[in-house]
């Protein structure tokens, strides 16, 4: 898909979880221009995990801003931010890992519903 949008004209971004039990840690696959993908999704961490960043390994820590949705959410705005100021067109596909279990939210929603039952 990238291959073709590429050909196409486009400018293209995968952001989040790729491939299960994708551990490729060099260069992107051909026809992404943002490579921004978790590496073993399968563990499904949401603190403390690592991320290919176009081809570099980082290691996301344990603060609140590390939260992986926020990141990856934080990511793909700014490669829609970037791309809808540029004359061609762009495609970003976002993939977060959330929700697998173990389900867990971002601190600023671990307490949102405490003491409050659902309707029945």
């Amino acid at each position: 898909m990238a291959t073709t949008l590429k050909a196409a004209g486009y400018r293209t971004a995968l952001i989040g979880k790729y491939l299960n039990g994708y551990q490729e840690t060099t260069k992107p696959p051909p026809g992404w221009d943002e490579w921004f993908v978790t590496l073993d999704p399968t563990t499904y961490k949401y603190f403390g995990y690592y991320i290919n960043d176009n081809g570099t390994v980082r290691h996301l820590g344990l603060g609140e801003s590390d939260y992986k949705t926020d990141v990856l959410k934080g990511r793909t705005l700014s490669f829609i931010g970037a791309s809808a100021t540029q004359p061609e067109p762009f495609f970003a596909y976002m993939a977060p890992v959330a929700p697998h279990l173990p389900a867990r939210p971002g601190p600023r929603h671990e307490h949102m519903y405490d003491g409050i039952d659902g309707p029945r």
